[in-house]
């Protein structure tokens, strides 16, 4: 077993025998935690109340739309006790100045949002079939650009749905938009996609270890990546070869370029959705 590395936990191969845990905060947060942690042994942790929580939850905000401060929460383990009160000042100093970043996001990010409203409402921003149709385009261009540039058979786009119990299939090319591919995976029954969405990279080039990890189609070697936004995991993205080849960083850290471009394509078309369905509910 491998040394976790908390600044590239990134890469996810068939030869290790390692568990991710799946993150449950924002991913921007989580890092800052998983840092923070790493470099002091001791844990940050947001200083909100079970019911500031749920109800920002039930808002549909995320960690970083919360201006709650980050506190220390856990001091089981940490720096050398000798010069405890030092360090732990020092600490302080620097869990102050990652609350008020984080405040400073959440503040620009209501702005966003008020805006987006506020345009809306007042006629300036349509969402029309054709937009939908160009968002559509670019995201297929995208994932086919992808394939073919990186030499694999085929590609497909699962996103998460609405109760985040399982993944549709979006977009697809190549080999992964024959009839009999799934179109709809349980987060049960798809244990790489879970592990893509806690942060890995998950690379293939096994048979055997490609069934078990319960890849969406047969083949020879294939890369599941998260798609993500810095306060959303969308869902994942999966590449396939129907030929045995070898999946070097260099392959896979351009890949996580296409993906990046493409969680934000994603993202501005369900941002676009969200502030329709809203005005929509203002004006019934």
């Amino acid at each position: 077993m491998s040394e976790t590395n908390y600044s590239q936990l990134r890469v996810w191969r068939d030869e290790l025998d390692t568990v991710a845990v799946p993150l449950a905060n924002a991913p921007l947060v989580e890092q800052l935690r998983m840092a923070f942690e790493a470099a002091t042994g001791w844990v940050l942790d947001r200083a909100e109340t079970v019911a500031q929580i749920r109800q920002r939850r039930e808002l549909g905000l995320s960690d970083l739309d919360s201006t709650a401060p980050l506190e220390i929460v856990d001091m089981s383990a940490g720096l050398e006790p000798r010069q405890h009160a030092q360090n732990r000042q020092r600490c302080d100093r620097l869990a102050a100045v990652l609350s008020e970043l984080l405040r400073e996001l959440a503040e620009v990010r209501a702005e966003v949002r008020k805006t987006h409203m506020q345009m809306a409402a007042a006629g300036n921003l349509s969402l029309r079939r054709e937009q939908l149709i160009r968002w559509g385009e670019s995201i297929q261009h995208y994932v086919q650009l992808a394939t073919e540039r990186h030499g694999f058979s085929g590609a497909a786009i699962y996103l998460l749905t609405d109760d985040a119990q399982s993944l549709d299939r979006r977009f697809a090319c190549g080999c992964a938009a024959i009839p009999h591919a799934e179109r709809s995976r349980r987060l049960t029954d798809a244990p790489a996609d879970v592990e893509a969405m806690a942060g890995h990279a998950i690379t293939l080039t096994r048979v055997a270890e490609i069934k078990r990890w319960r890849a969406p189609i047969a083949c020879r070697a294939t890369v599941c990546l998260p798609l993500s936004s810095l306060s959303n995991v969308l869902g994942t993205i999966w590449f396939f070869s129907a030929k045995r080849r070898r999946l070097s960083d260099s392959v896979v850290n351009q890949l996580e370029l296409f993906a990046g471009r493409i969680a934000s394509e994603i993202e501005c078309a369900n941002l676009a959705r969200h502030v329709v369905r809203a005005v929509r509910s203002i004006d019934a």
